[in-house]
């Protein structure tokens, strides 16, 4: 449904959805449910709910950036790198926050993590320029 919405451009509402689905997987008692649990059918449960949470995380990302809701790019993107430090769509997001914020020195670390994991990626490096250029504006 979420999906949906943001296909039309509704990313108010596509992230709204997001989110309490979200706030269910981190709220939720789904991990609880399992908790006596034991065995290699728990851990590929346990699993397939952290990659359905990096997902619907990941997603709200992209309408928060669509959104220009900077500060919630990073709050949500803290929450993937728990889960996924080499998170792509995630180190990117976070870096062109940090820029629009401007947090210089934090968006050259994270872009440059980036780029150490995706070196050929044209987007990243990009971004590392424009990073480059906002800062030394800043400075001037």
């Amino acid at each position: 449904m979420a999906a949906n919405f943001f296909k039309v451009g509704n990313y108010r509402k596509a992230g709204r959805i997001y989110q309490k689905v979200n706030g269910f997987y981190n709220f939720g008692d789904v991990q609880n449910n399992f908790q006596k649990e034991e065995g290699e059918e728990f851990e590929k449960t346990l699993t397939e709910i952290k990659n359905m949470k990096v997902t619907l995380f990941a997603n709200l990302v992209v309408c928060k950036v669509k959104q220009n809701e900077w500060n919630s790019v990073l709050l949500v993107t803290d929450q993937i790198m728990e889960m996924d430090p080499k998170h792509k769509k995630s180190l990117y997001y976070r870096a062109k926050s940090q820029k629009e914020l401007e947090k210089f020195k934090d968006a050259t670390e994270t872009i440059n993590s980036y780029l150490e994991l995706y070196p050929e990626d044209a987007d990243g490096k990009n971004l590392q320029i424009a990073i480059q250029k906002a800062w030394r504006h800043d400075q001037e």
